[in-house]
C-alpha cells in the first residue's frame, strides 16, 4: 500500500518535471529568431542556439526568418502627363531588429509593402511619361532612399529593389 503511493507519487512528480523542462528548453533554428514575452511584455530576442526560459511566465510570441526575403508588386500610378503607368517590381528585404518587427507594426511584410507602393506613387506621380520611361534607375534609387528611412522603425531593411518592367496603359 505505502510503498505503492510513494512509487505513484514519484512516477507524477517525474512526468511533472519532464514537462516542466520540455517548456522551459528552447532551441531556435539557425537563420531564425524569437522574440518572447513575460507576461505579456517583451522580455527578449532569442537567436540560433540553445535557451532557457521560465515555463508558464514567458511565451514564445514571434518568430522571424533572419533570411533575405523577397516580394514581387505591380500597379498602376498616374504619371503628371495624366498617363497610367504600370509599374511591375521586385524587391529583397531583411529583418534586422526582431523586437522592432515585433511591435513596430502590425505585419512588417505587409508594412513594406505599402512603403514601397507609396514610394512608387510618389515618384511616378512628379515624372512625365517620357521622362520615367527614359529614366527608371532614378525611380529605383528614390524608392530605395524612401523607404530605408521609414523602414527603420520595423526593423527591416530594404536590401534591393529593382523596376523590372514598365508600361503606359493608357491616358487618363
Amino acid at each position: 500500500g505505502r510503498r505503492a503511493l510513494m512509487v505513484i507519487v514519484a512516477i507524477i512528480v517525474a512526468v511533472i518535471i519532464v514537462f516542466v523542462l520540455k517548456a522551459a528548453v528552447v532551441i531556435v533554428p539557425n537563420n531564425q529568431a524569437y522574440v518572447t514575452e513575460r507576461l505579456g511584455r517583451y522580455c527578449d530576442t532569442l537567436h540560433p542556439g540553445f535557451h532557457v526560459v521560465m515555463p508558464l511566465l514567458d511565451k514564445i510570441r514571434f518568430r522571424f526568418p533572419m533570411t533575405v526575403q523577397s516580394q514581387e508588386l505591380s500597379d498602376v500610378f498616374e504619371t503628371r502627363d495624366r498617363q497610367r503607368a504600370s509599374v511591375a517590381s521586385a524587391y529583397r528585404f531583411r529583418v534586422l531588429d526582431p523586437q522592432r518587427a515585433s511591435y513596430g507594426s502590425v505585419d512588417y511584410a505587409s508594412f513594406l509593402r505599402e512603403l514601397v507602393r507609396s514610394s512608387q506613387k510618389r515618384y511616378v506621380a512628379g515624372q512625365t511619361w517620357d521622362g520615367l520611361r527614359q529614366d527608371s534607375r532614378s525611380l529605383e534609387t528614390e524608392v530605395q532612399r524612401s523607404v530605408d528611412e521609414a523602414s527603420d522603425a520595423v526593423g527591416v531593411k530594404l536590401l534591393e529593389y529593382e523596376v523590372k518592367d514598365l508600361q503606359s496603359v493608357g491616358v487618363v
